[in-house]
C-alpha cells in the first residue's frame, strides 16, 4: 500500500477556474524539475462555483472540456480544439513533460459517474466522504468501466481519503475525533451535495451527493490506526491512502501528529498488501 507523500511532485488544479494551455504549460515545467509529477483534477464544489459566480452547469461543462483539451496535449504535441468555451488551432505548447505518455493523472469524484468518466480516460481517482460501502459501488464502477474500455483498475488507481486524529491514547484521540467530527458534520451540512434526513439533494445532472459515514474519521493509538486504515482499504481495493489532519489544531500539536504518523502508522501501511 502506498501513501502520498512529498518526494513527488502533485499539482492540483480546479480546472473549471483556469485556461487549460496554462495548465498544460505549466505541468510541462514542473515536470522537468524532477520528472516525477502528478496531477490531480477536480471540478470545484458548488459554494467555490457561487463566489466566482459560475453555475454549477457551466463549472462541469468547463471541467469536461478543459480536460479533453489537458488529454489531447498530454497525447499530442499540436492540438486543434473547437469547443463550447475555448477555441484554438494548431496549438503548440512547450516544454513537454519528461514523463512520456503524460505524468500520472488523478480525479477526485464522489460518484459512479464521476468514476466512470475518469476510468475511460485512464485517471487514477480518490475519494472520501462517503461510508464504505458507497466508496466500494463507486471503485467498482470504475473497475466495470475500466475494463470495458481495456484501460487498468488495480489499487494502484486507486486512493481512499479520510479524516486522521492520532494520538498516543487510544481513548484521548477518539475522544478528540468526536468533537472534531461534530464540527466537521456541522460545516459539510452547508454543502448543498450532502444527503440528510428533510433536505432536497444537489442533483444536476447526475447525482453527485454524497454522504457522511462514521468510517470517515479514523482515529486512535498508531496501530489501532494502521489497522483500521489497512481494513478499510482492502474492503475497497484502494493502493493509496490520504490522511487529512486536523488544519485548525495548533501548529505544534500538528507537527506531533505527522510525526506519530509517519512514525507509527506509515511503516505498516508500507508492508501491507491489498490484493
Amino acid at each position: 500500500m502506498k501513501t502520498r507523500t512529498i518526494r513527488l511532485g502533485v499539482m492540483g488544479l480546479v480546472l473549471p477556474y483556469h485556461q487549460p494551455w496554462k495548465i498544460v504549460e505549466e505541468i510541462g515545467m514542473l515536470d522537468h524539475t524532477q520528472g516525477r509529477l502528478e496531477i490531480g483534477t477536480a471540478a470545484g464544489i458548488p459554494q467555490e462555483m457561487a463566489r466566482v459566480g459560475m453555475s454549477v452547469e457551466e463549472a462541469r461543462e468547463r471541467n469536461d472540456e478543459a480536460s479533453d483539451i489537458l488529454d489531447a496535449f498530454m497525447a499530442e504535441p499540436v492540438v486543434t480544439h473547437h469547443g463550447k468555451y475555448w477555441h484554438f488551432d494548431e496549438l503548440a505548447l512547450v516544454p513537454r513533460p519528461i514523463q512520456r505518455p503524460a505524468p500520472p493523472l488523478w480525479v477526485t469524484v464522489v460518484s459512479e459517474d464521476s468514476a466512470r468518466k475518469a476510468a475511460r480516460r485512464g485517471a487514477k481517482i480518490c475519494t472520501g466522504f462517503h461510508p464504505l460501502h458507497r466508496v466500494v459501488s463507486i471503485f467498482d464502477a470504475y473497475r466495470d468501466e475500466a475494463a470495458r474500455v481495456g484501460n487498468p483498475a488495480g489499487p494502484e488507481q486507486l486512493a481512499l481519503r479520510r479524516q486522521v486524529t492520532i494520538g498516543m491514547r487510544d481513548g484521548a484521540a477518539r475522544d478528540a475525533a468526536r468533537t472534531r467530527e461534530e464540527q466537521f458534520r456541522a460545516h459539510i451540512l452547508r454543502d448543498p451535495r450532502v444527503s440528510a434526513p428533510g433536505r432536497e439533494v444537489f442533483d444536476t445532472p447526475v447525482s453527485h451527493a454524497f454522504t457522511i459515514g462514521s468510517d470517515e474519521f479514523v482515529a486512535g493509538a498508531p496501530q489501532s490506526i494502521a489497522s483500521d486504515i489497512v481494513a478499510q482499504c482492502r474492503d475497497c481495493g484502494a493502493g493509496h491512502f490520504l490522511a487529512i489532519f486536523d488544519r485548525s489544531a495548533p501548529r505544534d500539536q500538528l507537527a506531533e501528529a505527522w510525526e506519530l504518523f509517519g512514525t507509527g502508522v506509515i511503516p505498516t501501511l508500507r508492508q501491507a498488501s491489498v490484493n
